[in-house]
C-alpha cells in the first residue's frame, strides 16, 4: 500500500515538473490584422519589395546575417499559398519585410514583504526593520518581424501579419527565421 502510494506521488510530481517546464518554453506571439474589404481572390502574384538597409535595435551585420534568409522564407511562404512572383509593376500585391529589437523592462511587484524585525532599545522604544519586499526586475529584448503587404494597384495596406518575442541568448538559426515567416503567412488569406 505505502509503495503504491510513493509511486502515485512521485507520478504525480514528474507530472507537475513537465508541465511546469513546458509552460516556460513560450515561442514568439504570431497576430495579423487584414482590410475586411479587400477581396483576397484578386490577387494572384507578389513581389518583394527592397529590405531596410538595417534593423532598428539590432546589430549593423543583422541584415547581411538574416535578410536572404527572410526573403527566401517570404518566397516559400507567399508560393505555398498559392501566390506566384512577379516584377513590381505586374504583381498584385507588394509584400514589405522589416524587423525591430527594442529592449524592455518588466517589473513585477509580488505583493508580499519579508516583515519586521528589531530589538527594544532603550528606554522601551523598538526599532523594528523592514526586510524588503520581493519585486522582479527583468530586461530582455523584445523582436519584431513585419509582413505588410499592399494593393499594387491602390498602394493601400490590405494585410499585415507579425510575430513579437523574447530575443534568445544564442543568435537565431536561418532555418528557425523561415518556419516563423512561415507561420506568419499562415494567417494570411489564400488566393482561391
Amino acid at each position: 500500500m505505502r509503495a503504491k502510494t510513493i509511486q502515485t506521488l512521485i507520478s504525480g510530481l514528474l507530472l507537475l515538473a513537465l508541465g511546469l517546464l513546458t509552460g516556460c518554453q513560450t515561442g514568439p506571439k504570431i497576430s495579423d490584422e487584414l482590410n475586411p474589404d479587400t477581396d483576397f481572390s484578386a490577387f494572384q502574384s507578389f513581389a518583394l519589395l527592397p529590405l531596410p538597409k538595417d534593423i532598428p535595435g539590432a546589430d549593423p551585420g543583422a541584415i547581411l546575417r538574416y535578410g536572404k534568409a527572410a526573403q527566401d522564407g517570404l518566397r516559400d511562404a507567399l508560393t505555398g499559398k498559392g501566390y506566384t512572383e512577379a516584377e513590381l509593376a505586374q504583381a498584385d500585391i507588394a509584400v514589405h519585410l522589416k524587423a525591430s529589437l527594442v529592449p524592455k523592462i518588466e517589473i513585477t511587484d509580488w505583493g508580499y514583504d519579508y516583515g519586521y524585525y528589531g530589538r527594544r532599545g532603550y528606554w522601551g522604544r523598538g526599532y523594528p526593520y523592514s526586510m524588503g519586499r520581493d519585486i522582479d526586475v527583468d530586461s530582455y529584448d523584445e523582436g519584431t518581424i513585419v509582413i505588410e503587404l499592399f494593393d499594387n494597384k491602390t498602394k493601400q495596406l490590405v494585410w499585415v501579419g507579425w510575430a513579437t518575442g523574447r530575443k534568445k541568448s544564442k543568435p537565431m538559426e536561418q532555418a528557425d527565421l523561415k518556419a516563423l515567416i512561415a507561420e506568419i503567412i499562415t494567417t494570411l488569406p489564400g488566393n482561391q
